[in-house]
């Protein structure tokens, strides 16, 4: 509850001023280095430091930032989930250096291309890192053989679409409020997009309709 900043702490008293205070961020450095339960990454993947912790911890942000990179790039897909949502979170945060984004554009769109687990290719989907949209690599994943990556590349594709009949439209909307402060919510039951940052719900359940197969299983039922 404490890499989320909200829960259990706040109930008792500890605000989100208070815990920018104690700051975290040195902590979630050291434990990316050896953390790989998946349960733990997901909470992990929501802590955004403030301004503050990345001005006061330059070294501990850096390295942060490095070890979601390398997860986001590990074998297990649960992790590999965890860790594009936190990279995502770290780049609308702008936590990230020139550098690092460029990175993060590279990486996402070759993640895009290669991405094997539909649950994962969807997270993807429902993110954009900085730069042009990646159409090509999107495109190619339409004809994917497997269904989940499919229904991914279309949700992409889709997503992608409309953002591009709203600029034509001009009716691109003006964001203020908690939207303008990052804090987005997503009330669709079929998305992915559960809570303020993350991508993330529960490991053990996904919403009504959510693209990708249920974890330890080989396949989908077809809607």
């Amino acid at each position: 509850m404490s890499w989320q900043q909200e829960g259990i702490l706040e109930r008792c008293g500890i605000g989100r001023g208070r815990l920018q205070e104690l700051s975290l961020l040195p902590d979630l450095a050291r434990a990316l280095e050896w953390e790989r339960d998946s349960d733990v990454l997901q909470a992990m993947a929501g802590y955004i430091p403030g301004a503050a912790e990345v001005s006061a911890y330059p070294e501990a942000a850096r390295a942060v930032v490095a070890w979601w990179q390398t997860l986001s790039q590990g074998d297990a897909w649960m992790n590999r989930l965890a860790a594009w949502v936190a990279r995502w979170n770290l780049w609308r945060a702008r936590i990230m250096t020139d550098r690092e984004q460029a990175q993060f554009y590279r990486d996402y769109t070759a993640a895009v291309g290669t991405e094997s687990n539909g649950m994962v290719l969807a997270a993807l989907a429902q993110t954009g890192p900085p730069g042009s949209f990646p159409l090509t690599a999107w495109v190619r994943r339409l004809s994917d053989g497997d269904d989940a990556c499919r229904l991914a590349a279309g949700l992409s594709m889709h997503r992608w679409l409309g953002e591009v009949m709203e600029g034509a439209n001009g009716e691109w909307r003006v964001a203020s409020g908690s939207e303008a402060s990052g804090e987005q919510r997503v009330a669709s039951g079929s998305s992915l997009l559960a809570t303020r940052y993350s991508l993330l719900t529960t490991r053990h359940s996904s919403p009504a309709g959510a693209a990708g197969p249920a974890p330890g299983r080989a396949g989908g039922c077809r809607q």
